[in-house]
């Protein structure tokens, strides 16, 4: 039988004995250390193998942030202040840490490899992604770590054929642990490419470099970011994402580019992964072979349950049961209520993300308009070309009136982590601090005919009018003052800036880095 390394690092095949006579070289270090817990903060995940299963050997729990920003592991550390911190020598990031360095080609292995053995006394620790909130710790022990690797090997390459993996997310997260460390682990046909391409160029020159079986671990957001640059992409077996909902249209245009079979992945922090869809074909997610799916006697409440697990384990989504599977109608914490209709966050984000011209968009709850008025939703967006109207115009098509934005925030780049998901309270940093709106007058708007012919610009009375409808939702203003700087074109998308001082409220009109008006406003009496 044809034996396949298991990680190829710049081209130089690593073997499983290698990753086994390294985590046992590893272990030896680790039990000469002072008790606790161990974090290892290696970015290539072939030492993230090596350090896992060397924690596991010696009986210590290893604890993964949920990102490799170094804000995301001093959390971390400051929630365990008896862990010990490994690093390589080349992670710079991580000196504030005072790290053990782990210089890998330099440990003293042993000549054969030894058993890699998986110990019920050594939990693995992972931190929720803190999208709703503060991230949260959870614990998982051996029975879990095999029942993953089965899981996997069965939903993603359940056949014997040499597969290599190129991607795009960091093995720290559940859904990067479970998709390049422990399904190469599990899996002695998978073979996982330690480079992780970032930009759409690089994915495509990565996945040319690969000469046998591709799957593209990634996420919505890469895939999205790949598919719009329509270059040639070479035959994928499979594309496998997660952390947050893909579009059908996503994932059908992505099986149009290169044959692959899109599998969407649902799991969490707290469960893994537990079941799969074939996104461009179906709604329901297929609940894997060892989980049960129920529902409390609320209806509500989703509860999973499998062997690995201790006691049942709620889910903060709201799921509708199917045949062999559900379907997902929202998060607990995600679902909204405006003018009795309900929606998801998280399913307005994703439209708004594959609306024309919005390289990125996000829903946020805002606070109420004026004492005894209900929240409405806001949406943040990296749009260069759109306007708020535009946005708005788009949207109503596509959901009901009440949840169409009325404040639109325009940005470079909307918080997220290295898995995409929306980082919580730098979002809300960005929605109380950058109060920033567009606006465009449409080219058919019927003051500009009139208005130097030939050569039509938007009336100064105009532009104003605008700008106060953008804001005025929020707090009702009177004009103080006005001042023009150049004018403003038909179709312009013009950026709207609002400073709040104590008594008065400063907006600021640009296109570009043109300045168009400015205008001192004061609220409104009630």
């Amino acid at each position: 039988m044809t034996i396949h390394p298991i990680v190829l690092r710049d081209g130089v095949p690593i073997s499983r004995d290698d990753i086994a006579r390294r985590s046992h070289a590893l272990a030896r270090v680790i039990d000469a250390l002072p008790p606790g817990p161990v974090i290892p903060l290696f970015r290539r995940v072939g030492d993230l193998m090596v350090g896992l299963i060397a924690a596991q050997q010696v009986g210590r729990a290893v604890i993964l942030p949920n990102d490799e920003a170094a804000s995301a592991v001093r959390m971390v550390i400051a929630d365990n202040p008896g862990a010990t911190v490994l690093s390589a020598p080349n992670e710079t990031d991580y000196r504030e840490f005072a790290p053990v360095i782990v210089d890998m080609e330099s440990l003293d292995s042993p000549q054969f490899a030894p058993d890699i053995i998986w110990r019920d006394d050594a939990s693995v620790i992972l931190y929720t992604s803190g999208t709703t909130g503060r991230p949260v710790a959870h614990c998982h022990g051996r029975n879990f770590i095999l029942a993953a690797m089965a899981a996997w090997r069965d939903a993603i390459v359940p056949d014997a054929c040499h597969t290599t993996l190129i991607s795009t997310v960091p093995g720290q997260h559940m859904f990067g642990l479970e998709s390049t460390v422990l399904l190469p682990l599990g899996c002695p046909w998978v073979t996982i490419l330690e480079e992780r391409p970032f930009y759409p160029a690089d994915i495509v020159r990565v996945l040319n470099s690969v000469t046998n079986r591709r799957v593209l671990i990634t996420t919505p957001l890469h895939l999205r970011a790949l598919i719009e640059q329509k270059v040639a992409l070479p035959e994928i077996y499979r594309i496998v994402t997660a952390t947050a909902s893909l579009a059908p249209e996503l994932a059908i245009a992505a099986e149009a580019a290169c044959g692959a079979q899109v599998i969407e992945v649902f799991g969490s922090t707290e469960t893994g992964m537990i079941a799969t869809r074939h996104t461009a074909q179906k709604t329901s997610y297929t609940v894997r072979a060892d989980t049960v799916v129920t529902l409390a006697d609320s209806g509500s409440e989703a509860l999973v349950d499998a062997p690995h697990f201790k006691t049942p384990v709620p889910l903060q989504d709201h799921l509708r049961l199917t045949q062999g599977g559900f379907e997902v109608l929202g998060r607990g914490q995600d679902m909204i209520k405006v003018a009795g209709k309900r929606a998801s966050m998280s399913g307005l984000s994703a439209i708004l993300s594959a609306l024309p011209g919005v390289k990125d968009g996000v829903f946020a709850m805002g606070k109420e308009e004026s004492p005894g008025s209900p929240a409405r939703p806001i949406a943040v967006v990296v749009a260069p070309t759109l306007s708020a109207h535009d946005i708005q115009h788009a949207l109503r098509r596509e959901i009901p009136s009440a949840f169409v934005p009325r404040r639109i925030i325009f940005t470079d780049q909307i918080p997220r982590t290295s898995l995409g998901k929306v980082q919580a309270q730098a979002l809300k940093g960005l929605i109380e601090d950058r109060s920033s709106m567009r606006f465009s007058v449409p080219v058919d708007h019927p003051a500009l005919p009139g208005h130097f012919p030939g050569n039509p610009i938007v009336p100064g009375v105009v532009t104003l009018d605008y700008m106060l409808n953008l804001i005025n939702f929020e707090v009702p203003c009177m004009v103080q003052s006005v001042r023009f700087y150049s004018t403003l074109k038909g179709g312009e998308p013009c950026d709207v800036t609002v400073v709040r001082g104590q008594n008065q409220i400063t907006v600021t009109c640009r296109v570009g880095v043109r300045k168009i008006m400015t205008a001192k406003l004061a609220a409104a009496q009630q």
